[in-house]
């Protein structure tokens, strides 16, 4: 046997061997393709024969509780066990401000395979969010495929966003639900001074944290956002789990930034020979983070059918789609737009045709000042009725087809 025999016979015993043969050299382990071009720099990347996902090192940013460029942040450690974290990101001006900020609940992209919340790509953008929407940001982490695929992320989702219900129960426990929008501001106005919380170091974590939420944050104004694989998180977690009327959360609005859909077969914009390996990328993605066994067929994958058959009866919050013309997944994200135009949604698009896969991550590119302008305008006077509060229920469990 050669050397290239008996490498693939280590990964006979994998369900997911084909993925092997059209993606990696059996002889070496390495990607046939290079992946430095297609996500975010990513290079040295291997996947083993035990199915785990040899990373590259990217460069990482601690938290500071001091601010910094208008910015302070500070991690939770939800779930020790899975290293579930949310990093916290307040602006400066929630030292002076006397109304509440938006709060914005974000969850990265990476294939649900890659980038974690305190990978730069990602702080950075948080930052920039932050500081020039005036907003306080929750950078939710998830467990990484394919060691952990498909539903732990959504499951690490929903954790999140629980540790955020127990905050707006705090921040309006002693409130009327019955205020009107003027009552709240008013109330608002008593916050304390953001010194007492951001810079008392001696304070525990939870305690500190909880008061930059408790204090500082508008649960009438939760928005979650996601990009590329956060973006098919987001919608997912709202999809596949229900609304409850007994939690004071409602969310005022979706951001997708290039949301990762897909399905069977090749579209017209991932046909092109030149974006050979960019599709390979995408393909390996979706191989390593889907249920053991399932295919692109996958709700949690191919999500149009679900929606067209809700048809007006469904409805998300108001949701705002970023789509870049020269992405690779345009076509599924405009699949998307029009499905869930279909149902009882507010949904606008916005479509940049030079932007490609990710251009939102680099802070000098000429699209992103455009694309904080549309956030901001889309954020703006969006404010949840205190009659109309949603949150999530347990999950309803969805298998894998058969």
């Amino acid at each position: 046997m050669d050397a290239a025999e008996d490498a693939t016979s280590d990964y006979e015993h994998l369900e997911h061997f084909e993925l092997f043969e059209e993606f990696f050299d059996a002889a070496s382990g390495l990607p046939k393709f290079d992946l430095t071009f297609v996500h975010h720099g990513l290079q040295d990347v291997v996947l083993h024969s035990d199915f785990s996902l040899q990373r590259p090192s990217l460069p990482l940013v601690m938290a500071n509780s001091n601010f910094v460029n208008g910015v302070a942040t500070k991690d939770v450690t939800l779930d020790d066990e899975h290293n579930l974290r949310v990093r916290l990101f307040i602006p400066e001006i929630a030292r002076s401000c006397k109304a509440k900020l938006p709060l914005f609940v974000y969850f990265h992209g990476g294939g649900f395979s890659f980038l974690s919340v305190d990978c730069q790509l990602i702080h950075d953008f948080c930052e920039d969010l932050c500081k020039d929407l005036e907003v306080i940001v929750a950078s939710c982490g998830y467990r990484m495929a394919p060691e952990h695929p498909l539903p732990g992320q959504f499951e690490d989702a929903l954790a999140s966003l629980e540790w955020l219900l127990s905050h707006s129960k705090r921040s309006t426990k002693d409130n009327d639900a019955a205020l009107v929008d003027s009552e709240l501001d008013s109330a608002a106005a008593q916050a304390p001074e953001l010194e007492r919380t951001v810079d008392e170091e001696e304070e525990d974590v939870e305690s500190t944290s909880e008061a930059w939420l408790t204090s500082h944050a508008d649960f009438d104004r939760v928005f979650l956002v996601g990009d590329s694989a956060g973006g098919n998180l987001v919608h997912n977690i709202l999809t596949i789990f229900s609304p409850h009327p007994s939690y004071p959360l409602h969310f005022a609005g979706l951001i997708l930034i290039q949301p990762a859909f897909g399905g069977m077969g090749r579209t017209p914009a991932e046909s092109g020979e030149l974006d050979r390996p960019r599709t390979c990328m995408i393909d390996f993605f979706w191989k390593v983070c889907l249920p053991r066994g399932a295919d692109r067929s996958h709700p949690f994958c191919h999500v149009v059918p679900t929606l067209l058959s809700q048809g007006r009866q469904f409805s998300l919050p108001d949701t705002l789609v970023v789509v870049g013309g020269r992405d690779l997944l345009r076509d599924w994200q405009l699949a998307y737009y029009e499905a869930v135009k279909r149902t009882d949604t507010n949904i606008k698009l916005v479509k940049y045709d030079q932007a490609e896969h990710g251009f939102y991550t680099v802070r000098d590119h000429d699209l992103r000042p455009k694309l904080m302008a549309e956030v901001a305008e889309f954020v703006t006077d969006k404010r949840a009725p205190l009659r109309d509060r949603l949150s999530l229920s347990p999950p309803h469990v969805i298998d894998a087809p058969s």
